[in-house]
């Protein structure tokens, strides 16, 4: 299995994102380096997206979760669980930051509520 990599602009365009293996890379608009947030050794990150107002990422662990990483505090929150033979994929927010969205292998979909965390069923 290869690595995702990707770079990806803030919707504001204030930042832009790069994302390799277990790094994710943030740059101002202006192309200087703001903060690297480092995953866990063997840690993949597969997807993610920004939250509407560029201020949070939503991004895919494969076979972790779905953890956010808020820009200002530059913290991370784990939103969703998987067992470590769960495959994440594809991962969106919704234009109303409302919804946290992600694809298993399996073609499930999943749908996050964003503030409570919990699933929508």
């Amino acid at each position: 299995m290869g690595t995702s990599m990707a770079c990806k602009f803030s919707v504001t365009g204030r930042y832009a994102v790069v994302y390799n293996g277990v790094n994710i890379r943030i740059y101002n608009s202006n192309n200087t380096f703001y903060h690297n947030y480092i995953g866990i050794a063997g840690d993949q990150i597969w997807s993610l997206d920004w939250n509407s107002d560029g201020t949070k990422i939503a991004f895919t662990v494969l076979y972790k979760g779905v953890k956010v990483l808020t820009i200002s505090t530059k913290t991370v929150e784990d939103y969703y669980t998987v067992s470590n033979t769960t495959f994440l994929k594809s991962l969106d927010w919704s234009p109303d930051d409302q919804i946290i969205a992600f694809v298993i292998l399996n073609s499930k979909i999943v749908f996050l509520n964003a503030t409570t965390k919990a699933v929508i069923k």
